[in-house]
């Protein structure tokens, strides 16, 4: 994994940017569609486990717990992702047009933490 990591940041590294801008990238539809697949996101298994803990403290879902409580639940997990992930885009948006200039330094600052991700994950694997 932290061999893919360091992979994954020599690529941005040396990256070249594209000076193209795609007007059918930012068009509402596609803007959907990634909202949609990003709820089918797999990694927030963060946002889900940092829920449950928060909910444990106030709420007790275990397999007694009414119906309606669950699903009052579940809608507020897929509300507060789904507003996350409308957050992401729109700040996408916005740092995209505002700072389309730093395309390159932004793609070399992703590359370096990538590099030192890996470098750390490598060096907790080979010590205790």
């Amino acid at each position: 994994f932290a061999v893919l990591i360091m992979t994954a940041g020599v690529y941005f590294f040396i990256k070249e940017t594209n000076t193209q801008t795609n007007t059918s990238s930012s068009s509402p539809i596609r803007f959907i569609n990634g909202l949609l697949l990003g709820g089918l996101n797999i990694p927030m298994f963060i946002y889900w486990t940092a829920l449950f803990s928060l909910a444990a403290g106030y709420v007790v879902l275990d397999k007694n717990s009414s119906w309606l409580l669950i699903i009052s639940f579940l809608i507020g997990v897929f509300a507060g992702k789904f507003s996350l992930l409308y957050a992401y885009g729109r700040v996408s948006d916005y740092l995209t047009s505002n700072l389309s200039g730093f395309q390159g330094l932004l793609n070399r600052i992703i590359g370096i933490v990538l590099i030192i991700a890996g470098i750390v994950q490598a060096i907790r694997l080979f010590l205790p």
